[in-house]
């Protein structure tokens, strides 16, 4: 599973990848509109993705809050891509 550190905090762990659309598994909340930004652990290459939607996740406690977090890729390059389909 694909881990990308946000900015300016948070993890997220991609859970779902279809072309430029993906879902994301994230420590953090965020709006509908939103833009985030992460790399990927280890790795130098920046992230996009405007979010869709963002819901809370049944499982999420106050100590491990879990977010479930949809949208897309903006700007991806090609070699992103195959970053993250190769996983």
């Amino acid at each position: 599973m694909i881990r990308i550190l946000l900015w300016p905090k948070g993890l997220a762990e991609v859970v779902e990848l279809d072309g430029m659309h993906t879902a994301l598994i994230a420590t953090v909340s965020t709006p509908p509109g939103s833009t985030i930004r992460g790399t990927i652990e280890g790795g130098t290459q920046n992230y996009i993705v405007k979010v869709r939607g963002c819901r809370k996740q049944d499982d999420s406690t106050d100590e491990n809050p879990r977010f479930r977090i949809e949208g897309r890729f903006v700007n991806l390059s090609r070699a992103a891509k195959a970053r993250l389909e190769k996983g």
